[in-house]
């Protein structure tokens, strides 16, 4: 495990805390990233399978053996659910989170597998990385962009662009919320960190357009009016969106 920025400590932010463990308070709790999906609603979960399910499928069909694979936040559980997949097999992967607990929890999930990855855990709450630029050939964004837009006013690809490659690509999963719904002003009112205006799906590919990739495929996968109790901000009754892109860089014209 290597970490970043070691006088930043998330794990003591009572607001990360609240939203990324069950129970801080308890000495056996666990980070929400897997769990939480234990409580959803059935529509939720099958969704996010699909999404899931349509981002491999893609992978395998259209990229060449990436290298290097970075997975952001809650993209862990994708390592974690195919782990036997010849391109995870195959690469370097990367797990970035933002503090030592979350972190050291996903690599207890990691270290019952069966399969012998090659990972990199980095702790860094300010995403920087300590990692050769231009070295990541893939980053597999599953709900990581999402999930940053809470804690963080930049965009989180912004931070990291220049630790990819000239032909890189990106694999998304966004959830989002329409513009001036409720649910993101109440993100706003709850986050002193989030985005402002919050993450929505076209200022996420803009971020994309601006740094030269292309959009080859994408897909809206579908929407849910009804979360579990983890998602405090939600206002009953609105679009909750998931939707997954491939993105790829033709080449070094930056």
């Amino acid at each position: 495990m290597v970490c970043v920025d070691a006088d930043i400590d998330l794990d003591k932010d009572p607001q990360f805390r609240d939203d990324y463990f069950i129970d801080p308070a308890a000495s056996d709790h666990e980070p929400i990233y897997y769990e939480c999906f234990l409580s959803a609603p059935q529509h939720y979960l099958s969704i996010n399978h699909k999404a899931r399910t349509w981002m491999h499928e893609t992978i395998l069909s259209c990229l060449d053996q990436p290298d290097v694979i970075l997975f952001p936040d809650i993209a862990s559980v994708f390592p974690y659910l195919y782990s036997n997949a010849r391109y995870l097999q195959g690469a370097t992967l990367i797990i970035m989170g933002l503090s030592k607990n979350s972190i050291g929890a996903i690599r207890k999930h990691m270290d019952t597998l069966e399969q012998d990855l090659n990972i990199i855990y980095i702790v860094t709450p300010s995403n920087r990385l300590p990692i050769r630029r231009k070295s990541i050939d893939l980053m597999i964004d599953y709900l990581g962009t999402y999930n940053y837009a809470f804690f963080f006013k930049t965009p989180l690809y912004e931070y990291i662009d220049p630790y990819f490659s000239d032909t890189a690509s990106v694999a998304g999963c966004l959830a989002y919320y329409k513009p001036n719904s409720k649910s993101i002003s109440n993100i706003i009112n709850d986050y002193e960190s989030a985005m402002n205006p919050f993450l929505s799906l076209s200022s996420y590919i803009n971020v994309l357009m601006k740094h030269n990739y292309t959009i080859v495929t994408d897909k809206m996968i579908g929407s849910n009016t009804i979360l579990s109790e983890y998602f405090h901000y939600h206002e009953s009754g609105e679009c909750h969106y998931l939707h997954t892109l491939l993105a790829t860089r033709l080449g070094d014209d930056k």
